[in-house]
């Protein structure tokens, strides 16, 4: 029996491989990806576990006592002083050592021990060659480098103010002691407290964190959720979850479904040499563990190379993504529990494979497997399909004939072709996340520069739009989430699709996302120690961010806020973040899109995956499929050749017998895509704070049938002249049965 079955895959050579070549890549997408999530999300908990990262960062109101405030919150906190200038054309960000909370982590080196030392970044020592233990001068005073540090709060390195780019050689993040920062002149020094929640409950935090946000005792406050340095791997990981969900779900059913095709063609050719075998006193259930061993066989090994070659090639991508992120290097270990964990896996859909292809023959009688199967009747389905052909078309109707032959070669070439467009249209739509993502906010910017006032500004300048920006409690329909309210002067320069009126609000994609709230709506809002009722007047096309725009004057009129401004939009090119002591810091347009789209690009290089999933898989189905075909109508096509039909023609049959169904596939890919498109982008607003635009994109959609269709057609053309004058080789097999 096993001899039997093992000839018979031995036979189908390219159904043998393309099992072995699906496992194989099966396996290598999903080892990688889940390596890539598994290695960063423990290295993500570990660095800011071991450097203590902070919970939050505050900065107090004026007059507000530090010492009660901590005591009220149940917070430890440190104060930090920050120092930043320019000198010799570096732009410096000295901060003042950390002993409990935000400490960095040493790469290369010692911790400070000394007056007169200091920790640099690793990029900007790799960049300008510091070493531990030189000297370097700044500001006319001489440092000796006691070592080279990362912080977890500068993932991305955001040295600079009037800059949300980062330029590794010009830019670097010292550490120093509280005197040695304190006392570098020409800076603008500042004070900001990192904070960590005590030993209490999630509860009491979440009780915690709804009041910190509405309270009057703080000038600003920042969350570790809500600090993009300190979230530069979220991007990432959520990537790697995708890929991994990608390649467990949808490559095993194909894998699957592939399987028991196989299974079941080769079991309805060998159902006289299994039914003698069953007469002859063979246990059925050997029949069944004949099939699984086979299919084991062949599925193990290609899925243990595939694991193994995925997790080696693991660091190698991993490595691709880390251009961006300042971080020291991630060490990637084998795990067992994964090797085990898809091992299972891929036998489970092995035998899930053996139990549905044998299940037939399993119920069969020794006699009908005795009798010849080839002799079947028309199946309703083959009638139905026939009758919507011409009786004209001779060519037609065999094309149609060989086409519904086999159900599951029908479902797998449907399968392959909405798994191509699927994967098209993702790839397409994920690679051009970060371009759409800036022409949604670039469409509402007409202003130059984005300034952020040091206190208050009381009055504003023509020309200039003034806002007041803070965060506040959003009364979601499920869930409270902290939003960022935007008291907007009225004003053409934001263009958010109008100006809300006194007791409105605009919403941006994402607020109205996460909200839960639409045009029309009421949503509420606990601002520092009120909460107010907006009615939502429109939704904006903005999505980066959790943002409500409400109107400057009413919620000052409301005694919400005071009648005063924490920033402003202007085109005036001459203002820097020099040119007034008010200003801490000037964005340009271009530095705010710029670092929009930095911070997605990990989502290019997974769809640049997405991309080779699409052409790959369609690939290997199709070449399996054809020959399959070819197989099951090698007497169709010996009486066919016997009757004077030309290879060219018997080719165009053959080759062409699903192009009908090609459209059926790619419709069907296409809500499906959407659906996908939008799940993932549902997942992205709460992981990172922005709606993904996932409109309808007559390009993607276009793009997307026109690489199914190339890969379609241009297997089919190569498997066409790669098998052409084959047609003698099926005529000497058939001689053969």
């Amino acid at each position: 029996m096993n001899k039997m079955i093992f000839r018979s895959f031995s036979k189908k050579k390219i159904q043998t491989a393309g099992i072995i070549l699906l496992t194989f890549l099966w396996m290598f997408v999903a080892s990688m990806s889940v390596n890539l999530y598994s290695a960063n999300n423990k290295f993500q908990k570990d660095y800011f576990s071991e450097t203590n990262a902070e919970d939050l960062e505050f900065v107090p109101a004026e007059g507000t006592d530090v010492e009660a405030l901590a005591a009220k919150y149940d917070l430890d906190y440190e104060e930090r002083y920050i120092n930043e200038f320019t000198a010799d054309g570096v732009s410096y960000r000295v901060i003042s050592a950390a002993e409990k909370i935000d400490k960095p982590h040493i790469t290369d080196g010692n911790s400070l021990s000394a007056a007169g030392e200091i920790l640099i970044n690793k990029e900007y020592a790799e960049k300008n060659d510091v070493a531990v233990a030189d000297t370097v001068t700044i500001s006319g005073k001489s440092y000796k480098v006691a070592g080279i540090m990362t912080l977890p709060d500068y993932i991305r390195m955001h040295v600079r103010n009037d800059s949300l780019s980062y330029d590794p050689e010009n830019e670097a993040l010292i550490m120093a002691s509280a005197e040695d920062t304190a006392a570098i002149e020409g800076g603008k020094l500042s004070v900001v407290y990192k904070a960590k929640f005590k030993d209490i409950s999630d509860e009491k935090i979440s009780d915690h964190t709804s009041e910190l946000v509405r309270s009057r005792e703080l000038a600003s406050v920042t969350f570790r959720a809500d600090n993009s340095s300190m979230n530069g791997l979220g991007g990432k990981i959520s990537i790697y979850f995708m890929l991994t969900v990608i390649s467990l779900c949808i490559m095993s059913v194909m894998i699957a479904v592939m399987l028991i095709m196989f299974i079941y063609i080769l079991i309805g050719e060998n159902k006289k040499n299994v039914g003698v075998l069953v007469a002859n006193g063979l246990p059925r259930k050997k029949v069944f563990f004949g099939y699984l061993k086979a299919v084991a066989g062949l599925m193990l090994p290609a899925a243990i190379a595939g694991y193994i070659t995925g997790s080696l090639f693991a660091p190698v991508f991993n490595k691709l993504l880390e251009t961006d992120l300042s971080l020291p290097e991630m060490k990637f270990s084998f795990e067992p529990l994964f090797f085990g964990m898809f091992m299972w896996i891929v036998l489970f859909v092995g035998i899930i494979a053996a139990v549905f292809g044998t299940r037939s023959i399993l119920k069969l009688s020794v006699v009908d497997m005795l009798r010849d199967a080839k002799a079947t009747g028309i199946s309703r389905f083959e009638r139905f399909v026939k009758k919507l052909t011409k009786k004209s078309s001779i060519e037609k109707k065999i094309k149609t004939s060989f086409a519904i032959r086999s159900k599951l070669l029908l479902v797998l070439v449907l399968f392959s072709v909405f798994a191509a467009g699927v994967e098209f249209f993702l790839s397409y739509s994920i690679y051009r996340f970060p371009k759409n993502i800036c022409d949604a906010q670039e469409e509402s910017m007409d202003f130059e520069s984005q300034v952020y006032f040091r206190q208050p500004a009381e009055k504003s300048t023509e020309g200039d739009q003034y806002f007041y920006e803070l965060k506040a409690m959003g009364k979601g329909k499920k869930d409270d989430v902290i939003v960022t309210v935007n008291a907007l002067e009225d004003g053409a320069l934001l263009d958010i699709g109008g100006h809300p009126a006194a007791g409105e609000a605009i919403l941006n994609k994402t607020s109205a996302d996460v909200l839960k709230a639409k045009k029309g709506d009421s949503i509420k809002l606990e601002i520092y120690d009120k909460e107010i009722e907006v009615k939502v007047a429109g939704i904006s096309d903005r999505v980066a961010g959790k943002e409500v725009f409400i109107d400057h004057a009413w919620l000052a009129g409301e005694n919400v806020i005071e009648n005063k401004y924490n920033g402003m939009f202007t085109s005036d090119a001459s203002i820097t973040v020099d040119s007034s002591e008010n200003y801490s810091s000037v964005l340009t347009r271009s530095s705010i899109l710029e670092s929009y789209e930095s911070s997605q690009q990990v989502m290019k290089y997974g769809s640049i995956i997405l991309g080779v999933l699409g052409i790959l898989i369609p690939v290997i189905l199709i070449a399996v499929t054809v020959s399959v075909l070819i197989s099951q109508n090698k007497k169709e096509i010996y009486v066919f050749k016997a009757n004077g039909i030309k290879n060219k023609i018997m080719n165009r049959m053959v080759y062409g017998s699903y192009n009908g169904f090609l459209l059926i596939g790619v419709l069907i890919s296409i809500p499906y895509s959407f659906f996908i498109l939008n799940l993932i982008c549902s997942i992205a607003v709460k992981a990172s704070g922005v709606r993904y635009p996932s409109d309808p994109d007559a390009v993607g959609i276009g793009f997307a049938v026109l690489m199914t269709f190339i890969v379609y057609f241009g297997t089919m053309l190569v498997l066409r002249f790669r098998h052409n004058g084959n047609m003698e080789k099926i005529l000497n097999d058939f001689r053969e049965l």
